[in-house]
């Protein structure tokens, strides 16, 4: 019997792709989450500052897509772990129970606007296991892919989770 914490069926998942659509982006949504995190940039919030700007219109702060649009097309309340994580298929094939944000890449490619809705493509990249100071490291990589309604990507995010 194998001490990893890794089973065949979770080295299965990798490369495997979930597809999620969204609702269309909102200026309502994009002012809100703006002013959530803090940023006050016209761009975000001012509709007659953003006509005026190169992109003609308000745009979404940069990381709104992976923090809000990814995780609102998560599972309901319901369904998360009792300390609200979201629980990923691969996480309940490990035999690792605990994690942890092990990092997070994020290219920019194009600016979000109000009226844009996206197809979100979820691939597992990778799964392998590390020694740790108190035992083994499960750490899986996740590539997110948001594409517009136009076949534009816009947003490209690379997560790393660390389970134990």
């Amino acid at each position: 019997m194998s001490d990893s914490l890794i089973p065949d069926e979770a080295k299965a998942l990798v490369g495997k792709e979930t597809v999620l659509s969204t609702g269309e982006i909102t200026a309502m949504t994009i002012k809100r989450y703006a002013m959530t995190v803090g940023d006050f940039n016209p761009l975000y919030l001012d509709e007659e500052h953003a006509r005026k700007s190169r992109y003609g219109s308000i745009i979404a702060p940069p990381n709104y897509l992976g923090a809000v649009v990814e995780w609102g097309v998560g599972p309901p309340d319901h369904e998360l772990a009792k300390d609200g994580r979201r629980e990923m298929p691969e996480h309940a094939l490990l035999k690792a129970k605990r994690s942890m944000g092990g990092g997070q890449e994020i290219r920019f490619l194009r600016p979000v606007r109000a009226g844009d809705s996206f197809t979100v493509k979820r691939k597992i990249a990778d799964i392998y296991e590390r020694p740790g100071k108190q035992g083994p490291l499960v750490f899986i990589v996740t590539d997110v892919t948001f594409t517009n309604q136009h076949g534009e990507d816009a947003v490209i995010v690379r997560n790393t989770s660390i389970m134990r």
